[in-house]
């Protein structure tokens, strides 16, 4: 499984592959760089979600080069959202792995910013006719299809489940009369229905390997089908492979056993605890799922649900050496910029619920004041990406779960 910028989404589906005991080595670009996919040859190489372009950045071009030559070699890749993302086609200035002709539609193009599960038509090639499964989507882009006989198509979305959500309106439960009013009033696109039919999982044949690229993420816990399908496509290219469960079981961060009784690590979790705390109680945030918070559209609760999860994974981990000594190093200086993040993010959710007040409300790509725009990036950086404040600690702990969780079966 390749680490590289995918921070909540590598530690999700790590939940998975570790729950199932596979035998799993967790890499980076460096290692992909350095031949690490000539000299092990794996029956698989997975790549979880987050940016693509940036993955991509990591990587450089020697480590794309390395991947495409695994492949072309017979070896076979898995990639989900961002995964999947990183092996489309180049797109300007983006390059990417370019395993198959298909791109990623302009933003403009795109149902923006939808989660939750929908009914997917399903096809597998050794599996004859089509089934119908509830599988779930985490604000994924979507593939823009060119012909090609060899892209082929697995599975294609259908109407959207009780939990899907677009934006921050749950869609599942929302009249028709209703999603036109928000529509105005957010001035985009909520409604699903221009997903009706569209692929959101392709495979295809790379030279001797095969790929498979999916904006649906099978790995999520507690989402028996989507399990299921994962569990096969893990058969079908793991030689030999046993499996004693094919159902990823929840994943609950706030419930994980602390087994890193660290003092440094204790206060990262109560600066972050405030912080949510507050959200919850200004209504700009819920726990949706046991890993996975639910906010307002236009506030930063992806952010900080990828540093509550990332510590709470530390706190659970059983320390290394390397990981022990990192932490002795940064830790402090961790913790200082937290303090610092807690009060300014705490004191700018409390502005931002002010402006929905004013029924101003605010995007994932800017607040609706000038002034909190400001004080929102050098918190978190510009939209798409990451950066500020945020973008140090963020930095800081994906090392030290780097340094926790890589290598064999860690």
């Amino acid at each position: 499984m390749l680490w590289d910028e995918s921070h909540l989404w590598g530690l999700l589906l790590r939940h998975t592959l570790t729950s199932w005991k596979l035998p799993l080595t967790i890499i980076d670009s460096q290692d992909i760089q350095q031949g690490i996919l000539t000299r092990e040859s794996p029956s698989l190489l997975i790549v979880p979600g987050g940016w693509a372009r940036l993955k991509s950045l990591r990587l450089g071009k020697s480590g794309r080069d390395a991947i495409r030559r695994y492949i072309a070699a017979g070896g076979h890749y898995l990639g989900f959202c961002g995964g999947a993302g990183l092996g489309l086609r180049t797109e300007g200035e983006h390059h990417y792995l370019g395993l198959c002709s298909w791109g990623k539609k302009p933003y403009a193009q795109r149902v923006p910013n939808f989660s939750g599960h929908l009914y997917t038509r399903v096809t597998l090639p050794a599996t004859p006719g089509e089934c119908t499964l509830k599988l779930p989507a985490w604000w994924p882009a979507q593939f823009a299809a060119t012909p090609d006989a060899n892209v082929h198509v697995l599975a294609r979305y259908g109407r959207p489940a009780r939990d899907f959500w677009a934006a921050d309106i749950n869609i599942g439960q929302c009249c028709a009369a209703d999603l036109k009013e928000w529509e105005k009033i957010y001035g985009i696109k909520l409604d699903p229905a221009p997903l009706r039919d569209e692929a959101c999982m392709i495979s295809g044949k790379y030279d001797q390997g095969t790929y498979i690229l999916s904006y649906v993420h099978l790995e999520t816990p507690s989402s028996p089908q989507a399990n299921g399908l994962l569990a096969h496509f893990l058969k079908e290219k793991v030689p030999g492979l046993v499996m004693d469960s094919t159902i990823s079981p929840a994943w609950d961060i706030a419930r994980l056993e602390t087994r890193w009784l660290d003092r440094d690590l204790l206060q990262l979790q109560e600066c972050l605890d405030e912080i949510i705390t507050l959200a919850r109680n200004s209504f700009l945030m819920s726990w949706r799922l046991p890993w996975l918070l639910g906010w307002r559209r236009g506030i930063p609760g992806s952010q900080i649900n990828f540093l509550y999860a990332m510590t709470r994974e530390a706190q659970h981990a059983f320390p290394t050496p390397k990981a022990q000594e990192f932490w002795n190093e940064h830790g402090a200086g961790c913790i200082a910029l937290a303090s610092h993040f807690k009060t300014e993010v705490c004191a700018y959710l409390l502005h931002e619920r002010l402006i929905l007040a004013k029924n101003l409300p605010s995007s994932p790509a800017a607040s609706s004041s000038p002034k909190l725009e400001q004080q929102r990036r050098e918190l978190f950086g510009k939209f798409p990406g990451y950066g500020g404040i945020y973008g140090e600690i963020l930095v800081i702990l994906d090392r030290l779960l780097w340094l926790l969780v890589s290598g064999p079966n860690a």
